[in-house]
């Protein structure tokens, strides 16, 4: 006997709610990604700016060194913008991963659940086709029994 429509109709629902969640957290870690790599350019620039001024500082107009500076802490300034959106992703990421838990979770106690039902009914029809054997039995075996006639033991 099959799960009932209801119990059907959920399984598929949460299979719904999953795969949309998996979805959310596909793009979520996408957009993770490409902040994380926006990130790394920002940082890595950083790094290669600062190797070139470094070796020229003596060599270089105080006002433009000044420049140079401002210029860097912008950059900084820019890392530490990132480095919040990055954390902001890094949450979200953390978020979508649990809403797929909780959906697979949910999945899994329904099929579960339709698979305790299905086994609880192959069991009865079980019952049920052993019952019917048995009278069956009872029944060929009152059937071929030699009849007696009174007084002669059985």
């Amino acid at each position: 006997m099959p799960v009932s429509r209801g119990l059907q109709l959920a399984i598929e629902q949460s299979e719904r709610q999953r795969d949309q969640a998996t979805r959310v957290l596909a793009q979520v870690r996408q957009r993770e990604a490409q902040a994380a790599e926006q990130l790394n350019q920002l940082e890595a620039y950083l790094a290669e700016k600062d190797q070139v001024w470094i070796g020229r500082a003596g060599q270089i107009n105080p006002a433009v060194m000044q420049h140079h500076y401002s210029f860097l802490a912008k950059l900084d300034s820019a890392i530490g913008l990132q480095r919040g959106v990055m954390a902001r992703f890094q949450a979200e990421t953390t978020a979508a991963t649990q809403a797929v838990v909780v959906c697979e979770q949910r999945l899994s106690a329904l099929r579960q659940a339709a698979a305790t039902i299905v086994a609880a009914d192959q069991q009865a029809l079980l019952k049920r086709e052993q019952k019917q054997m048995d009278e069956m039995a009872g029944q060929m075996h009152q059937r071929l029994r030699p009849t007696t006639t009174q007084g002669e033991p059985q």
